[in-house]
This record gives structure tokens, C-alpha cells and sequence, in this order.
């Protein structure tokens, strides 16, 4: 799968934008929409969404040290893990409420 195909999926918006660690990465390299990132992170469903797709599309090329590091394989298991680990996290605290 291209980059391009990455950043235009429903996981790039559910997982990667999610992600604390890509979404300031993505703030830092890009400040100039930051406010559409924030909006995005927020509301998957926001009018930014097309906006803020085709400019990271048109950065690639540019960027593509950024891009390539972005969505290598280790960087996607290290946020499938801290995902996992917030899922887990929330499941712990869940149960503690519980015994309360």
C-alpha cells in the first residue's frame, strides 16, 4: 500500500491521528494546519478531513523522509502497541470503578 493510500484510509484517521506521538509529530512538521490536525483528531467526520488529506498527499514527495518513517512498519507496531496498551489501561481502570 502507497503512502498516499495510507493517509486517504479510515486508519490513518482512527489510528494514526489518534495517536498522541504521530498526531504532534504531525503538528511540529506541519504547523501551518495545525488547527485542521486538532479538528481532525477530534471529529473524524469534521469538513477539514478532505482538506487536511490532500495536503499531506502533496507533501509527500517533499517530505518523504518524514512520510517513509511515518508509516514504516516499526512506527505502525509501536502505535498498534501503545493503542493496545490504552485499550488495556482503560479495561484496568474500568474494573477498579467497578470494586468501588
Amino acid at each position: 500500500m502507497e503512502i498516499k493510500d495510507i493517509i486517504r484510509s479510515h486508519a490513518f484517521l482512527k489510528v494514526f491521528i489518534k495517536d498522541d506521538v504521530v498526531f504532534n509529530s504531525l503538528k511540529e512538521k506541519f504547523p501551518e494546519i495545525i488547527a485542521d490536525l486538532t479538528t481532525l483528531k477530534n471529529n473524524a467526520n469534521c469538513s477539514c478531513r478532505g482538506r487536511t488529506v490532500n495536503y499531506l498527499i502533496s507533501k509527500i514527495e517533499s517530505e518523504k523522509d518524514f512520510f517513509s518513517y511515518m508509516f514504516s512498519e516499526e512506527n505502525i507496531k509501536n502505535i498498534v502497541k501503545r493503542e493496545e496498551e490504552e485499550k488495556e489501561s482503560i479495561k484496568r481502570s474500568r474494573g477498579r470503578s467497578n470494586v468501588l
